[in-house]
């Protein structure tokens, strides 16, 4: 029976996607970076919205220095590109999970925030044990798409904590850097354009 108004949509069709894809949520997630080759391509690839993370990044971090959260920025395709992780004492997850390269897509880890809107181009929170891998279950995000130019989605924006709820609106912070990102990415990608 599906869970009406106790999980959002994206959740549970994630997990839905996720049944197909992984099986069983007792499964160990793994978060493996891919090949050093394809992490170089991402960064390559996505230059101009890496810059535009490092431009904001001081100012996140400088904001989240007080929580026990990590920032992290993902490529469309769910590439790690950025992290703010600085390892806290209770963290086992967020260090592994935040190495550069790391595949934080559906497809590679199931049912995480930035694994959500990567696809589907909107923002959402994955709390607790709505994650689809018990493994993970101690993680909350809050994950904002960031826009190219064309509109189509560029990266992900992911706020994380581990084992400590959020205890402010994470969903809300994510899409104000996210917006401040996607304002330096479409900067530099209007060169050509007459504003």
């Amino acid at each position: 029976q599906a869970p009406t108004g106790v999980v959002s949509d994206a959740v549970f069709e994630s997990w839905a996607r996720c049944l197909r894809l992984h099986g069983s949520p007792h499964d160990e997630a793994t978060f493996e970076p891919v090949s050093a080759g394809r992490t170089q391509l991402a960064l390559t690839k996505n230059r101009h919205l890496h810059q535009a993370w490092l431009g904001e990044a001081s100012r996140l971090e400088a904001i989240l220095g007080t929580t026990s959260c990590s920032a992290m920025l993902t490529d469309a395709t769910g590439i790690l590109i950025g992290s703010s992780c600085v390892g806290r004492a209770h963290e086992a997850l967020m260090p592994v999970a935040t190495r550069l390269g790391v595949n934080l897509s559906e497809d590679a880890v199931g049912t995480t925030a930035p694994g959500v809107v990567a696809p589907t181009g909107k923002p959402v929170c994955v709390l607790g044990g709505e994650h689809f891998f018990d493994s993970v279950r101690e993680m909350h995000c809050a994950a904002v798409p960031i826009r190219d130019i064309g509109g189509h989605v560029a990266g992900v924006l992911d706020l994380s904590s581990e084992c400590i709820p959020f205890a402010f609106d994470a969903a809300a912070v994510a899409g104000v850097f996210a917006a401040a990102i996607e304002n330096r990415l479409l900067v530099a990608q209007s060169t050509e354009h007459l504003v």
